[in-house]
């Protein structure tokens, strides 16, 4: 049976690729998209995850409905703990009503701070950081929102959402519980500086939970408030590029899920800082450090994660990666989790 759930990913993927590159199998309005990753890892400790694996398996599609619509498809065929299941992750439609404003409506990538708001297959540090796995699951809201440049240099988005990301451990329900939350974001842009601030602003939904003795108890709705401020400079005639996010606020953790670890908001801390050394076109090197405190008045969770990534390019859509990450927790809840990742990546 699973040779035959393989095969038919193989085969599927084999004729959409031949679709892609076929003038005459699509319509010009159509455009395929996708990405093929395998990878190795090896980490310290007892970990379920070493060893080869199929990380992501997408296939994408892009509809030009006119000269002002477009909609938006992606699905994940590697999904789930097994690796096997699929998942819809994008679907969205963007409208353009005028050069100036753009209006995105449906399930799209978080328009927040970089780790959360880009897309993995280009991603930096190769996979996404704590302080996204533990807030913005799944990285993705659904709900949608309005880009309006202003000018050149300057971008203003506003938009309306559920208040939790498609994954959160909490969502438990399609739909989930009507939660609504509100982001805006300024972006500048100016030569080789980019800057941007804004954030996230809502609740986080009563959860029906039961606590250590099963006994049945409801968790109340809570303050979800996330903050960002980004700045992003590549130093002027050097290949170097440097990046920093501080990212502050308050959430319920949700840990656990339907059984939660927390049933209170507590405030939360990051920063994110990157060096990118990019000395021509096939080459690049990505240091990052993540600073992550899900309760800065409580000790004992915080995590701080570095890691040193190299990218080659083969071609611009094939990609080896190797990446080396360190994770410290705080003393006394040390793990062994120290990690290495090999991959290799295929995009079209």
């Amino acid at each position: 049976m699973r040779r035959r759930r393989l095969w038919g990913l193989f085969s599927g993927l084999c004729v959409l690729l031949s679709l892609a590159y076929s003038g005459e199998a699509l319509d010009e309005r159509v455009q395929l998209t996708g990405v093929l990753r395998v990878q190795w890892s090896d980490a310290q400790g007892a970990q379920g995850s070493d060893g080869f694996s199929v990380r992501l398996a997408r296939l994408g599609a892009r509809f030009q409905v006119d000269e002002q619509t477009t909609g938006n498809l992606q699905v994940e065929f590697a999904s789930g703990e097994a690796g096997r299941a699929a998942d819809l992750l994008d679907a969205f439609v963007a409208w353009r009503p005028r050069a100036e404003i753009t209006v995105f409506v449906g399930q799209m990538l978080a328009p927040l701070f970089y780790d959360v708001r880009e897309r993995i297959v280009i991603l930096d540090t190769l996979e996404r950081g704590n302080t996204t796995r533990t807030l913005f699951a799944g990285a993705r809201l659904r709900g949608g929102y309005v880009a309006y440049r202003v000018n050149a240099q300057n971008t203003l988005e506003a938009g309306v959402w559920n208040s939790l990301a498609y994954r959160d451990p909490q969502l438990d329900a399609r739909g989930g519980q009507a939660a609504v939350a509100g982001t805006l974001s300024w972006r500048y842009r100016s030569g080789d500086t980019q800057f941007a601030i804004g954030g996230l602003v809502g609740r986080r939904p009563r959860l029906q939970a039961r606590d250590a003795n099963n006994n049945p108890i409801e968790v109340p709705d809570s303050d979800r408030r996330i903050f960002y401020a980004e700045l992003e400079q590549r130093i002027p005639n050097t290949p170097l590029k440097i990046r920093a996010d501080y990212i502050w606020g308050r959430d319920r953790n949700p840990a656990g899920g339907t059984a939660p670890r927390f049933l209170t908001p507590s405030d939360l801390q990051t920063v994110f800082l990157y060096a990118i050394y990019e000395p021509n076109p096939r080459n690049q090197i990505v240091l990052a450090w993540e600073d992550f405190d899900p309760d800065t008045k409580r000790g004992g969770d915080r995590i701080q994660t570095l890691s040193l990534t190299y990218h080659y390019f083969v071609q611009e859509r094939i990609r080896l990666s190797l990446r080396y990450e360190q994770t410290t927790e705080e003393r006394g809840n040390r793990i062994a989790n120290d990690r290495v990742i090999l991959a290799a990546q295929y995009r079209f």
